[in-house]
C-alpha cells in the first residue's frame, strides 16, 4: 500500500485538521511510515511504525553496523541505493543496520523524500494543491515551508532519527525536529 486510501478511517484516527498525505506498508521488510500535514498548525509529520511482527522483530535484532544512510540491499536499484550518496557524512559513522536497512532499503524511500519535499511548501504528495499567498502586488508567492518533525517508537524512534539526520544533511540550513518514545541505540561514537 502507498497511499492513504481510506480517507474516512484516517479522518477518524487524526486531529481535526491532521490530513493523510502518504502511508507506506513496505511488507518485505516490514518498515510502515505514515506523513501527515496540519495546515493549521503548519506542520508535516512523518511516523514511523514500531516493532509489530516477525519481520521488525528480525530488523531490532539485526545489529551489525552499516554506513549510514547506505543501502544494504545489494539488489536495490541504483536510485535508491546512491539517495545519499552526495551526503557529508563525517568519517566512521556506523549505525544499526537493521534500522538502517528499514529506512534507506525501503522501496517506497525514494517516494517519501518526494512527499516530504512536496507536503513543505503545501502541495500533495501528487504534486496538486500549491498553497500560494497574495502578495502586495498581487503576485502569487509560495508561503514559507512547514515545520517538519520525524517521530516513532521504538523501531520507529530509530527510524524517523536516522531519516531526521539524512533530511538535515541533505538541507543543513532547514530546522528538523524530531520526537521519539524509547529510542534504542542506533550507532557508534561518531554517529553521536
Amino acid at each position: 500500500m502507498q497511499s492513504c486510501e481510506n480517507r474516512t478511517l484516517y479522518q477518524l484516527l487524526l486531529p481535526p485538521g491532521v490530513d493523510c498525505l502518504f502511508y507506506s506498508h513496505d511488507y518485505s521488510l516490514g518498515t510502515q511510515v505514515l506523513v501527515v500535514r496540519s495546515s493549521l498548525h503548519r506542520y508535516v509529520a512523518v511516523a514511523y511504525a514500531g516493532t509489530d511482527d516477525w519481520k521488525t522483530a528480525l530488523t531490532d535484532g539485526d545489529i551489525l553496523t552499516s554506513d549510514f544512510g547506505r543501502s544494504t540491499n545489494v539488489t536495490q536499484n541504483d536510485n535508491i541505493k546512491n539517495n545519499y550518496d552526495s551526503l557529508h557524512v563525517p568519517p566512521g559513522v556506523r549505525v544499526h543496520r537493521g534500522f538502517n536497512s528499514a529506512v534507506f532499503d525501503s522501496q517506497y524511500f525514494p517516494t517519501l523524500l518526494n512527499c516530504i519535499s512536496l507536503a513543505r511548501v503545501g502541495r500533495n504528495c501528487d504534486g496538486d494543491g500549491v498553497e500560494s499567498a497574495r502578495g502586495v502586488n498581487g503576485d502569487a508567492k509560495i508561503s514559507p515551508p512547514y515545520e517538519l518533525f520525524t517521530t516513532g517508537h521504538s523501531l520507529g524512534a530509530a527510524d524517523s532519527v536516522l531519516l531526521g539526520a539524512a533530511l538535515h544533511l541533505a538541507n543543513p540550513n532547514e530546522t528538523i525536529r524530531n520526537i521519539n518514545f524509547g529510542c534504542p541505540k542506533i550507532g557508534n561514537i561518531e554517529w553521536r
